[in-house]
């Protein structure tokens, strides 16, 4: 789980610096509508879109994975983000209607959340394998390379024991690169 929460923090760090970058204009930063995570984090609203939200698929332990993140950049002194991840035997057979829970050990799925205060105060949490944690693939355009779904999960800070209660999760035509 500790390397789960590495990776968690180093995606999360790639799409901060992507969308703070000096370089970039808003409309680099607020992208196309294609791309859009939506949650509830313990009450209060996420939101994700354009190019702070992304997608990945890579090899991992013997399967593949398929990560999915994005960064709530609505105050860039407190950036808020979660990830999610499907861990499945053959990325090329997901599919529509396909469902994961933490607790299958066939599709599973995790998660992630992460808060940024200054850049200098970060709080990490991670979900733990549980029949709570819940996603489902709604939509899939291999020939665009998007993904849409919806996701459920509790994600716990190993340090403070905080849990936090990502409700309603919805990802909506994230690309992704393979």
């Amino acid at each position: 789980m500790r390397l789960f929460r590495i990776e968690l923090m180093i995606f999360l760090g790639v799409i901060t610096f992507a969308c703070v970058s000096d370089d970039l204009d808003e409309a680099d930063i607020f992208g196309s509508e294609e791309g859009e995570i939506t949650a509830t984090i313990n009450g209060s609203s996420f939101r994700s879109f354009g190019v702070s939200s992304t997608a990945f698929v890579e090899d991992f332990a013997g399967g593949d994975q398929l990560v999915i993140g994005g960064i709530d950049i609505s105050d860039l002194d407190r950036l808020t983000g979660v990830t999610v991840v499907f861990i499945i035997p053959d990325f090329s057979a997901l599919s529509v209607g396909d469902t994961f829970s933490g607790s299958s050990m066939d599709m599973i799925m995790t998660g992630g959340y992460a808060i940024d205060i200054n850049g200098d105060n970060t709080i990490g949490a991670t979900t733990e394998l549980a029949a709570s944690n819940t996603a489902a693939i709604t939509a899939i355009d291999r020939n665009r390379k998007l993904v849409s779904g919806t996701f459920s999960y509790n994600a716990i800070d190993e340090d403070t024991k905080n849990v936090y209660e990502v409700r309603n999760g919805v990802f909506t035509q994230i690309p992704y690169e393979q």
